[in-house]
């Protein structure tokens, strides 16, 4: 179906990076415990993967169609250590640096953006289109022995 000699250098540049990856995640996603988190609406799809220790999860979030005006929206987890702090990565850049497991499970991982103050932030922002979706990357933080 796909003919990769008909790619641009773009598409090919997207899959070479889509592989490296999966490469990364594949030995959590293979072997990890896997869990399909609640969503309130049929038009979102969320799991979570995480390994056996639990101290790293892979967090997939899918919006089937685009909502104007949506509300704002969190992914409250399951099968975290409640004991232990992730740091939670989203595109592989840090998102939040500090969150405990009871709280993420409690309260989970915000969606959208906090725009008190910045309604002309919000008003020109974009917005995600049909098919959206996010991968969020778990690791606990490694306590200071004493």
């Amino acid at each position: 179906e796909l003919n990769p000699l008909a790619l641009s250098n773009e598409e090919q540049d997207q899959i070479a990076k889509q592989i490296a990856q999966y490469k990364r995640y594949q030995q959590l996603i293979n072997q990890g415990t896997f869990y399909r988190l609640e969503t309130e609406s049929a038009n979102f799809v969320s799991w979570l993967v995480i390994n056996e220790e639990k101290t790293e999860a892979l967090v997939g979030f899918y919006q089937i169609l685009a909502e104007p005006n949506s509300p704002y929206r969190r992914i409250k987890l399951a099968g975290l250590d409640e004991t232990k702090d992730y740091q939670v990565y989203e595109n592989d850049q840090l998102k939040e640096a500090k969150r405990n497991g009871s709280d993420l499970q409690s309260y989970g991982i915000r969606l959208g953006g906090n725009f008190i103050g910045r309604e002309q932030e919000y008003w020109s922002r974009e917005l995600p289109g049909d098919f959206h979706s996010r991968l969020y990357f778990l690791k606990a933080i490694e306590m200071a022995s004493k």
